[in-house]
């Protein structure tokens, strides 16, 4: 009954392994093509690994020939669920051409799942970065972006379609860079 008057403003998406909510509510400003983006994007997999024996929490959005892999870490409090629709929005504006991946700042941020607590280990952001590095990529071109807060702007969807933009817009600069740099020498 509750989700029937809460219908037009949410969407209940439930598999066996997650249950999320995404906002459907639709700013009439937005260019055509942000909202082209809202209705047709690919979802992310919510999933909870083992990393070298503490249990966190994993988004990915797999691209079946990806150009390049976008590791995405949140700031405080590091709940990457509240970054779904940020993180579904930045694949689609690459064009499905970049595999992304969210992974919270520390092993200990707050989840669905209980913690190791009793081992009171955090990790530092270079920590997570050299391991994530060490374990999937040892030989690869390494690039950090790290960017400030971008308000509370961004947590609204319209605000995730803009953040999302504008990175995407970062990383293809930054790819146009390397490859007339290439071509170069």
């Amino acid at each position: 009954m509750l989700l029937s008057l809460l219908t037009p403003i949410t969407r209940t998406v439930s598999t066996s392994s997650r249950r999320f909510f995404s906002a459907r509510r639709v700013n009439p400003q937005m260019s055509s093509e942000s909202l082209s983006l809202i209705q047709k994007r690919k979802h992310a997999n919510f999933r909870v690994i083992n990393v070298s024996g503490f249990k966190t929490d994993l988004m990915e959005i797999p691209s079946h020939d990806p150009a390049l892999h976008v590791l995405f870490i949140p700031g405080n409090p590091g709940v990457i669920s509240f970054y779904t629709d940020f993180l579904e929005l930045l694949y689609e504006s690459l064009g499905g051409t970049a595999s992304v991946t969210g992974k919270p700042f520390n092993s200990t941020a707050l989840s669905h799942e209980p913690r190791n607590w009793e081992s009171g280990r955090l990790f530092s952001l270079q920590e997570q970065i050299d391991h994530k590095i060490r374990k999937q990529a040892p030989d690869a071109r390494l690039e950090v972006e790290r960017e400030g807060h971008t308000h509370a702007f961004s947590c609204s969807e319209a605000g995730s379609v803009w953040v999302a933009q504008h990175v995407s817009s970062l990383i293809k600069s930054y790819i146009q860079t390397a490859k007339s740099y290439q071509s170069r020498m």
